[in-house]
């Protein structure tokens, strides 16, 4: 897509040296469509629709969370979201190199994207809660950035972790579905464990705050 959306811009741009109707702009602007035609018949509508379910059940979760978190409090709403996402993890480190989209990959991702969006708001919530007014855009922004932070520093580290398990299942003469599916596997089971370790740490320094209250995110952030 990259490249024919590229090779489309710079056949429009040098048609100031070359007319709309020469050989080098047609020869441009037919290798531009045959590349993007290409993307949209092999990729962009399955995957696209395959990650919606994904993005709605962590809007759905996020959405039910802060009547969970006044029902049972921050510090069960982020261990069952923590266990949610552990499961789906599993589920995701069992994928056969063959697996079928619905079973083996979107209903895990699912599961993921509930436990995930359990966990936010009653993380924010415990992040928030007992900061003064005046430190309240400190408080937001030390959050904000520890989740960014977070997320691309165990991105990286998964995904180095997923490469070296896909280059020794290759090594021992594993095709590249499958030793790509072995490094997949390593990885969601790297991810699991940590979200195990939310687990731990969640009912060790986390507290039973926001049980029996009417939780607002929006006003707790500004104060």
């Amino acid at each position: 897509m990259t490249a024919g959306t590229s090779l489309l811009a710079y056949a429009v741009v040098q048609t100031g040296s070359h007319a709309w109707g020469s050989a080098a702009t047609i020869a441009l602007l037919a290798v531009a469509a045959a590349l993007i035609g290409y993307f949209v018949l092999h990729s962009a509508l399955r995957t696209g629709l395959a990650y919606i379910p994904f993005g709605l059940s962590i809007l759905v979760a996020a959405a039910v969370a802060p009547a969970l978190v006044s029902l049972a409090g921050i510090r069960w709403t982020t261990i069952a979201g923590a266990l949610a996402a552990l499961i789906g993890f599993v589920l995701l480190a069992r994928v056969p190199a063959d697996g079928r989209l619905l079973a083996d990959i979107i209903v895990p991702t699912v599961v993921v994207g509930l436990g995930g969006g359990l966990m936010i708001v009653p993380t924010s919530i415990a992040a928030m809660s007992g900061v003064d007014a005046a430190r309240h855009g400190v408080a937001s922004a030390l959050l904000n950035v520890s989740r960014q932070l977070g997320g691309a520093l165990g991105l990286a580290v998964i995904s180095t972790v997923v490469a070296s398990s896909t280059a020794r299942s290759a090594a021992l003469g594993h095709g590249a579905p499958t030793a790509l599916t072995a490094g997949f596997h390593t990885g969601f089971l790297v991810s699991a464990a940590l979200v195990g370790l939310s687990v731990v740490t969640a009912a060790g320094l986390l507290s039973d705050q926001g049980r029996g209250q009417r939780v607002n995110l929006i006003e707790l952030q500004a104060g």
